[in-house]
């Protein structure tokens, strides 16, 4: 995008009212940005509102629509404004319903059959946009274009897309950093800082490029691989591999460690093409760095997929993920693991809300297959729904372990976990006295 000066001077004036900063900042999903930019500021500055709402003036151009609806809470400055300065009637949704007198949820005069366009400070991924447009779209109004001061160019652009919603912006980000490199007020070194850490986290080039899902049946068994020697592993390969409803195999550090992944790998291959996880039990709790030489060692064994629980920080677990995305690995990701005494709210040492905030970063990177507790139903209903409000419904898959040995029931966790998931199960097949057996019994109750 080729600047104007009114758009160049309108970045200059927000650069030094430091609502765009430069350093470490914490974001909401733990992710530490080196950029932070804030426009909530912009109308306790006049004239600089009056610029901003000039700008997006411009960028609305001959756009046909009767209503400008305004995001909560940020963009309602900036919405009304625009309402007055084209004498177009502005409107807004609420946050929730006010349980009294005329109970609403959007503020306006806007009718059903009526086009309006939806505005709002920045864009980052879409989820904030496509659930006001849900919301107008239950109400009959149509909504075909949204309207950004700032695009993150960190995937939201792709998504509303997807909804068939165009998105327009007056600035995206990269065209902002250029300009402060330009005129000196960032170094190159901050500069491809910044343009690295948009590629990085861009959602929708992490799901639609780096974590296609290696699973084609909707419901399938896993089996867990948890035996001591690979003539049982052989066995229950062979056993098991054409069973319908079988759709993949985990192993685990015990094969791994006491015979090396390639030769595992290398045994399952003389069975089946099925997909192969690793589960290090548990991966990307080491320091960040080592996540490239773990995705490495995996990729070079013929692992196709690997699952990691990150317990120790939004630091490690982005670059864990990013690490096994970029050696090509598809990446499960588990927070809450089946054991009690877990959460310190059941006398462990894990904070209540940690799992939430491991599966929001994990899918902002682009993950969209996760490990739930299977034996406690209420758990994978609850991060169902977190993951549907997170991603939308059917946008991802669930993987259950703790059945049989661990006191989960296949049947009941079906009931919850939704279109797309799948039982991870050992003991309750590698136990049996006929593996294709057993293997068969549990995939009748989940397909």
């Amino acid at each position: 995008m080729s600047l104007s000066a009114k758009q160049k001077k309108i970045i200059d004036q927000l650069y030094k009212e430091n609502m765009i900063q430069f350093g470490h900042f914490v974001l909401k999903s733990g992710v530490i940005s080196p950029f932070y930019i804030d426009l909530r500021q912009i109308p306790s500055y006049p004239d600089l509102f009056k610029e901003v709402i000039g700008a997006f003036k411009n960028t609305l151009g001959k756009m046909q629509y009767k209503h400008i609806v305004g995001i909560p809470y940020a963009a309602i400055p900036f919405s009304t404004a625009l309402g007055v300065s084209l004498n177009k009637p502005s409107a807004y949704t609420r946050k929730e319903q006010k349980g009294y007198a005329i109970d609403r949820l959007i503020e306006g005069n806007a009718k059903r059959g009526d086009k309006a366009i939806v505005v709002d400070d920045l864009i980052t991924t879409a989820k904030s946009k496509i659930e006001i447009i849900d919301t107008l779209s239950q109400e009959g109004i149509v909504v075909k274009d949204v309207v950004v001061l700032v695009d993150r160019q960190q995937g939201g652009k792709e998504q509303l897309k997807s909804k068939g919603v165009n998105l327009h912006s007056v600035f995206d980000v990269k065209d902002i950093f250029s300009h402060l490199l330009n005129t000196k007020k960032i170094s190159k070194s901050i500069y491809a800082e910044s343009i690295n850490f948009v590629d990085k986290h861009n959602v929708w080039v992490s799901a639609s490029k780096k974590n296609n899902s290696l699973f084609e049946l909707d419901r399938s068994i896993i089996v867990a691989c948890d035996v001591t020697d690979i003539k049982t592993l052989r066995s229950l390969v062979k056993q098991t591999c054409d069973v319908r409803g079988i759709g993949g195999y985990k192993i685990g550090f015990t094969l791994g460690l006491s015979y090396g992944l390639p030769e595992v790998v290398k045994n399952i291959r003389e069975f089946t093409d099925l997909p192969i996880i690793y589960d290090h039990q548990k991966a990307a709790n080491d320091i960040p760095k080592m996540g490239g030489q773990f995705a490495q060692v995996c990729k070079n064994a013929g692992i196709n997929s690997v699952i990691l629980f990150p317990f120790t920080g939004p630091v490690s677990e982005a670059d864990w993920i990013e690490a096994c995305f970029e050696a090509g690995l598809h990446v499960m990701v588990g927070a809450h693991m089946t054991h009690d005494g877990f959460l310190e709210t059941d006398g462990g040492s894990i904070e209540k809300d940690a799992p939430e905030r491991i599966f929001t970063l994990a899918s902002d990177m682009g993950v969209r297959d996760f490990v739930v507790p299977g034996n406690q139903p209420e758990m994978v209903l609850k991060y169902k729904l977190l993951l549907e409000e997170l991603l939308g419904v059917g946008q991802f898959r669930l993987f259950a372990p703790g059945f049989v040995g661990q006191g989960g029931s296949v049947s009941e966790t079906a009931k919850v976990a939704g279109r797309y998931w799948s039982a991870i199960v050992g003991s309750g097949i590698y136990q049996a006295p006929n593996f294709a057996k057993a293997a068969k019994e549990l995939s009748s109750a989940i397909i």
